[in-house]
């Protein structure tokens, strides 16, 4: 009875450790976002956010899809920039990429295949052909 009781009391302290742990990492994660959350990213935020909805079709702001409409204009936007950039997506994708690096003098080949290697390496680790697919 006793041991069952000791038992208890380690996994609830043990319970308390982890709490208290995972309460250490939510803040260290909260404090680094509070300093990565600057003017500069909050600016690259809405930059990007502008950029996705271009290329979402979203082109035209609410006041410039209006004043197309008062002057009688159609208001729609044919896009060609998406189909492009899917088909060049495609192209750059549809087999792994090689790698060359290429030394500067006849001493430097042996360095120059160390690093195609390990660039090949890191590719096939990557699953950059699933990702980019």
């Amino acid at each position: 009875m006793q041991d069952d009781l000791n038992k208890k009391r380690e996994e609830l302290a043990a319970k308390k450790r982890e709490s208290r742990a995972g309460k250490k990492t939510a803040e260290r994660i909260r404090n680094l976002w509070l300093n990565a959350n600057t003017g500069n990213r909050m600016k690259w935020q809405t930059i990007e956010q502008s950029a996705l909805d271009f290329f979402l079709n979203s082109q035209l702001t609410e006041e410039e899809a209006n004043a197309l409409a008062d002057a009688g204009m159609p208001d729609f936007v044919v896009n060609r920039m998406t189909p492009i950039l899917e088909t060049m997506k495609y192209f750059v994708t549809a087999g792994n990429p090689r790698w060359k690096a290429v030394g500067t003098e006849g001493s430097d080949t042996d360095i120059a295949k160390i690093h195609s290697d390990v660039i090949d390496y890191c590719w096939y680790i990557s699953s950059g052909r699933s990702v980019f697919s």
